[in-house]
């Protein structure tokens, strides 16, 4: 068992799915859960229920993913807001999918993702670099690249592989990255050179607090050798 499904009540109503590994957070901790709550933004939910879901073994990467119940529409309205109100390294709407998806990355770093229920949106384009979109790049590369490590550390060697392909094609290629890292350690090489060859040529500059923490967390992991 991966992980725990909870429901909750208070403004909205909520269940997430909380990653438990040991020396981690319990499955079972309503103090556990009401900080992941606060920190993403929504303070005050009361834990009413505690089921379980089939899953993989959690990794001290693992992420916690909410679901929120309400109507789909204002909660996607209010949850950036509420987000920024705790100050994230990362927030931004899934690109990639169809279903609603706020992913946010925390100080830690911890990455939560937001999914209201029955919310969609329309799957975008691959990035364009550029200086009002680089904050953006960097915000969506490092939260995929936290996640793929939880899955490195699973020996997802498939999964992660898919999606190295799948961030060539989205990210890393419109960076100008020329093949398909076969590694995330790899990727990550990459990723930072094209990144300072754009952000030099147009003379811009991203906070990389981020990418620091993200980096700092798979090294300690040993999913990075090198930083």
């Amino acid at each position: 068992m991966e992980l725990g499904l909870f429901l909750v009540r208070g403004w909205r109503q909520a269940r997430w799915t909380e990653p438990s590994e040991p020396g981690g957070p319990d499955s079972n901790s309503s103090e556990e859960i009401q900080k992941v709550l606060a920190r993403a933004g929504l303070n005050g939910w009361e834990l009413v229920a505690v089921d379980h879901i089939e899953g993989g073994t959690a990794t001290g990467l693992s992420d916690w993913d909410l679901y929120l119940e309400g109507e789909s529409a204002d909660l996607m309205a209010e949850i950036p807001a509420l987000v920024a109100s705790v100050r994230p390294l990362a927030a931004f709407w899934e690109p990639l999918s169809e279903q609603a998806g706020y992913m946010i990355v925390m100080d830690g770093p911890v990455k939560v993702d937001l999914f209201p229920i029955r919310g969609s949106r329309q799957v975008q384009p691959p990035w364009v670099p550029g200086a009002g979109t680089h904050a953006a790049i960097d915000a969506h590369f490092w939260d995929w690249t936290l996640w793929l490590g939880s899955k490195s550390l699973r020996g997802e060697r498939q999964l992660v592989a898919g999606e190295l392909a799948k961030m060539h094609w989205f990210l890393l290629g419109p960076l100008g990255v020329a093949s398909c890292p076969a590694r995330l350690s790899e990727t990550v090489v990459s990723y930072r050179r094209a990144r300072a060859e754009a952000l030099e040529a147009l003379g811009t500059v991203v906070d990389p607090e981020l990418g620091r923490q993200v980096s700092e967390a798979l090294r300690r992991h040993g999913v990075l050798t090198t930083i």
